[in-house]
């Protein structure tokens, strides 16, 4: 094929992806209007109002109040009417530094805040999935579509659109780690992981990932940022705030049911453990939490320690293990970071199903690609019978991989 018309297929599949997105974009709030009590209610209700709030708080120098539950209280209180009772706060959990992101959404009404955020969640998506799509999606044209059609319809995507959320950016970031990665890029490598810190419950795996490879170059870059992000949310908060942040971190763990959070149905192992013994304290299943942490983590290392003479696909594969490792163990998940997960089964996929030897292999992993996607629609309808089905197909997804990688080692 043609440079020329290989580049007037990518502009096409760009195209494409555009269109399907502002379909979706404009479903998603003609259903907003049509359905709920009104656009402005249902804006209140979503997760943009902690972002927007964390603005409102930098604005205002907050300072080291910036993480007082009742400071966040009374300043989402005054655009959010839903606030009947604390249970309903929306706290801002996250690194302070990342609130100057939104300081210039804070001083639009927020209605306005809410589309102009959604159409960069949009961009970001699209960016972010474009790079993955591209380089390990089939290059017929039909695949790809039905793979945009998968991708946009999985509905973690679809909340996060929804809520605000800022899923998307932990999936940017696992993406240009590995771009980055596999172009001998390391200092941008760590540099991308800083993503993570959005949420820094997700970061352990990835430094351990990398430690394990001896990437001391990734590991310093990756510091780096960190202390920079540091040094900015000391500006911010100061000292003190830096301890409410801290001490809030480690609370977050222990919260049974508040502040909109139900530990029982977190899309983790933890969930698994605590929807299946019934309990909302973590506290009465932590052994067994930590047990089943061992056990993950034994069968990352495991991944991590196999070799193949494809360098590409065996760090592909290994890097899809350590997404998939870092949502399963950890602590506190919502459901929209589940939207990172696509990333590592297009990177399984499209590297088992060049291992034409290992085909019940490639066909389990399209039954457990399956349940992934349709586990976050049924999980209310079989949540009474106290199943869970996230923990074990991410379980048996690492098992597979294992598998795989260990018997094409010894192939080879």
């Amino acid at each position: 094929m043609s440079i020329q018309k290989h580049l007037v297929l990518q502009a096409k599949f760009i195209s494409l992806m555009v269109i399907v997105f502002i379909i979706l974009y404009t479903f998603l709030l003609s259903t907003s209007f049509l359905y709920t009590k009104g656009f402005k209610a249902h804006v209140e209700a979503q997760d943009i109002t902690a972002y927007y709030m964390a603005g409102q708080l930098v604005i205002h120098n907050a300072g080291q109040n910036f993480y007082n539950p009742a400071t966040q209280n009374y300043w989402q209180e005054k655009y959010s009417r839903d606030l009947g009772k604390d249970y309903f706060l929306r706290p801002f959990f996250y690194p302070a530094a990342l609130a100057l992101i939104f300081v210039p959404f804070a001083v639009l009404p927020l209605s306005f805040a809410y589309f102009s955020w959604t159409f960069l969640n949009i961009l970001i998506l699209i960016y972010a999935y474009k790079n993955i799509l591209q380089e390990v999606v089939s290059k017929k044209i039909y695949t790809k579509i039905f793979s945009v059609l998968l991708l946009i319809s999985y509905s973690p995507i679809i909340f996060t659109l929804v809520a605000g959320q800022m899923s998307f950016f932990l999936a940017l970031s696992v993406v240009m780690a590995r771009r980055a990665y596999l172009d001998n890029q390391k200092i941008r490598t760590g540099l991308w992981l800083c993503l993570l810190l959005i949420k820094p419950q997700y970061i352990l795996v990835p430094l351990l990932f990398f430690l394990f490879r001896k990437e001391l170059v990734v590991l310093k870059s990756f510091l780096a940022g960190a202390s920079l992000v540091t040094i900015l949310s000391i500006a911010i908060v100061g000292f003190g705030g830096i301890r409410q942040y801290i001490s809030l971190l480690t609370k977050i763990v222990g919260w049974r049911n508040a502040y909109t959070i139900n530990s029982e149905y977190m899309y983790t192992l933890r969930g698994f453990i605590q929807l299946l013994l019934k309990t909302k304290d973590f506290h009465s299943i932590q052994i067994y939490w930590i047990a089943g942490v061992v056990v993950v983590l034994g069968l990352l290392l495991f991944i991590w320690k196999q070799k193949l003479r494809n360098k590409t696909a065996l760090f592909d594969l290994q890097w899809s293990s350590v997404i998939i490792g870092t949502i399963l163990i950890s602590p506190y998940t919502s459901g929209q970071d589940l939207s990172m997960l696509p990333i590592a089964a297009m990177l399984i996929v499209f590297w088992i199903q060049k291992a034409k030897k290992f085909k019940t292999l490639y066909y389990l992993f399209i039954l457990i690609i399956l349940i992934g996607y349709l586990a976050p629609l049924v999980s209310d309808a079989i949540s009474p019978l106290r199943i869970q089905l996230h923990a074990p197909y991410m379980f048996g997804a690492l098992f597979l991989l294992a598998v795989f990688l260990y018997k094409s080692a010894k192939y080879h």
